[in-house]
């Protein structure tokens, strides 16, 4: 779903993150409730407040008025809600109603959903759908089993280790990390190392590409600076195996700092960092998955594994019951902007950067999912420069069925 602009009253700009419909329950003076459909409601996670448009009110019949200590809505001589002033705005006597909203959902067939999810399992997508744990998902009915036959080519069958060890009680109280062995190919910005960072009670992973072992240090110190921020507490315990980009004296002296304990395992035994050896063994097959679906160079596969752990965090994991975004932020996700890797995409140019008659958008290939803006991540496959955009029109790539 394309994002919009919707400009506030102060001249700022905010993006809508969907379009629906709802009810509302406005209490009259008689003691009725009068139940009233909105439609084409903007969900806009930025603003605070619900508004009402009065002018998109007048435009359905409806007659507002206003007075010193009330605002009144009325159809015909029968008056359906009312507003007392509150300071200087009219707020709607309402109370919570039976209707629940209706969020405008991405609807597609399994097969679709699928490759939006980047090859993951269809039994976890399907109870992301029924169990509600997600919104913006929508399933078609589709008799049709189907095998993907990139799934069979990229994801290997290996006997895993046993989760026999109990999951920490909350979040941040044990961090797993491990660094992925160097890339035979570089990213076009250098980058030849993947470090992921797992929280061991929910599962939500981070990842960071690295161009040498000696940044491990400074992204966990970022990582660790991000959870204070964001939960007003440091990882009690971090998990790693006895690389020695884990071992040097400034980490051992940040963790110290931090009163953060630090774990490693037996030398030889990366079963016993299993959950990270399990994350970069799924993170590299949806990933590769994914390259082969959408036919670019291994030379993306950075872009691929940002993308693998920011749609794993959006899967609900078999033991948890819900997905690890959920159980890490306390919010359910909304899926419903995710395309096809490797999707054919329209950016906006900017105005400075276009002139009268200039093209108004630049194509390019759908890569991942920018959260810090909300943006999408687009990439020139001719040139391997990636860019991040919120103003995108996704076309295809073809939303091609794999082969029953």
């Amino acid at each position: 779903m394309l994002k919009q602009q919707v400009f506030q009253a102060d001249g700022t700009a905010v993006y809508t993150d969907g379009v629906g419909e709802g009810w509302l329950h406005c209490r009259l003076p008689e003691g009725k409730v009068q139940p009233i459909q909105l439609k084409n409601v903007f969900y806009v996670p930025a603003v605070k407040g619900n508004l009402l448009s009065v002018t998109q009110i007048a435009k359905h019949g409806f007659h507002v008025t206003f007075d010193e200590s009330m605002c009144t809505v009325s159809r015909g001589s029968r008056k359906v809600a009312r507003a007392p002033r509150v300071g200087n705005l009219y707020k709607l006597e309402c109370e919570m109603g039976q209707h629940s909203a209706r969020v405008a959902v991405a609807s597609a067939d399994m097969q679709t959903w699928h490759r939006r999810l980047g090859h993951g399992d269809p039994a976890a997508i399907q109870k992301l759908c029924s169990e509600g744990l997600a919104r913006g998902v929508k399933i078609k009915r589709d008799a049709k089993p189907f095998v993907c036959t990139y799934c069979a080519r990229g994801k290997m069958v290996q006997t895993s280790f046993s989760e026999g060890i109990k999951r920490s009680a909350k979040p941040l109280d044990l961090v797993h990390s491990d660094l992925c062995s160097p890339m035979p190919t570089a990213t076009p910005a250098g980058h030849r190392y993947m470090l992921t960072l797992i929280d061991d009670h929910t599962r939500f992973t981070m990842v960071r590409l690295i161009k040498s072992k000696s940044e491990v240090t400074s992204v966990i110190k970022e990582y660790v600076a991000r959870m204070e921020n964001r939960f007003g507490r440091s990882p009690i315990a971090f998990r790693t195996d006895n690389g020695r980009e884990y071992l040097g004296s400034e980490l051992s002296n940040f963790f110290n700092s931090e009163g953060i304990q630090h774990e490693t395992t037996v030398p030889y035994t990366p079963q016993q960092n299993g959950v990270a050896e399990r994350k970069n063994r799924s993170l590299t097959e949806m990933a590769t998955c994914m390259l082969l679906d959408a036919g670019l160079h291994n030379r993306v596969w950075g872009e691929a594994v940002r993308t693998a752990a920011y749609l794993q965090n959006r899967l609900p994991s078999r033991r948890v019951g819900k997905t690890p975004y959920e159980h890490f932020f306390g919010r359910k996700a909304n899926p419903g902007h995710i395309r096809v890797f490797g999707a054919k995409a329209f950016s906006l140019l900017p105005e400075q950067k276009r002139q009268k008659w200039d093209d108004k958008a630049v194509e390019g290939m759908l890569v991942g999912y920018d959260d810090p803006t909300k943006g999408y991540r687009i990439l020139n496959p001719e040139t391997g420069r990636t860019w991040v955009s919120r103003s995108v029109k996704i076309i295809g790539p073809k939303e091609k069925k794999t082969k029953p």
